[in-house]
């Protein structure tokens, strides 16, 4: 088993869903567990639609360009471009919401930008079995991802490995689930913090003994330095897994600290 982990530029659009589908098919015969980031600009634009709601600011042109690029994509992949709908209008009744109180806590913000993880695995599964690849979406909570209530920051329970490994040998196909979210025990869904898809990822990972956990993005590998910053910077061959995690809790955008 090998779990693949795409982030946002890869589903950024039809052509990048396209060549994921493909790299998927590719790798069948390993049995693929697929994790997913919202599609690229997304969550920041949840976020920016939260702070617009609560500022009494024009919050539904935002909203209305996120549909925008949701429905684009559906129509380029030759998909019903209702697909999301039923998602796209309870994100639009929730914004209603926190615009008419001027209120938004932490439990609400976790449940509002979950929906960009949540939209983007309809759409990779719907393109993966319009391929003939047969896969189902699954919300990360439905398939074992419980967490504690710790909201923007959730790490999951102890027995989370269980729950993952029970959830998910009834899931037809290749599961594409959602990263970044959770739930916690009383059923609200949580995050686990920005790049948590990574984390999310290394969580099913672990939970499922998969003999490699391979992170999808747009530059080939771990570099010595940001090249937008230092010169000469080169791609690291071979990190230990605590190098990684001190370049990543020093700030290195490769992958969650936790991860």
């Amino acid at each position: 088993m090998i779990v693949l982990k795409f982030g946002g530029t890869s589903v950024g659009g039809a052509e990048p869903i396209q060549r994921v589908g493909k790299i998927i098919a590719g790798c069948l015969d390993r049995s693929p567990v697929i994790v997913s980031s919202a599609v690229g600009g997304v969550t920041n634009r949840l976020f920016r639609i939260v702070e617009k709601a609560l500022a009494n600011d024009d919050w539904k042109t935002e909203y209305d360009e996120l549909v925008s690029v949701h429905k684009q994509i559906l129509s380029q992949l030759k998909l019903s471009v209702d697909l999301v709908d039923s998602l796209l209008q309870e994100l639009a009744e929730l914004v209603h919401g926190i615009a008419l109180i001027r209120e938004c806590t932490p439990r609400t913000n976790d449940y509002l930008v979950s929906f960009g993880e949540r939209l983007a695995v309809r759409i990779l599964a719907a393109h993966l079995r319009e391929a003939g690849v047969e896969a189902t979406a699954c919300d990360s909570f439905d398939v074992g991802l419980v967490t504690d209530s710790r909201y923007g920051a959730a790490r999951p329970v102890e027995d989370v490995d269980d729950r993952i490994k029970k959830a998910l040998q009834g899931v037809a196909g290749v599961p594409i689930i959602t990263g970044y979210i959770g739930k916690d025990s009383d059923g609200n869904i949580t995050t686990l913090g920005r790049g948590g898809s990574d984390y999310s990822a290394a969580i099913f990972g672990a939970a499922l003994d998969a003999e490699e956990i391979q992170i999808w993005t747009d530059v080939d590998g771990v570099m010595s330095a940001d090249p937008r910053i230092v010169d000469g910077a080169r791609f690291l061959e071979k990190l230990s897994f605590a190098e990684a995690a001190e370049l990543a809790f020093y700030g290195a955008k490769v992958i969650h600290p936790a991860t």
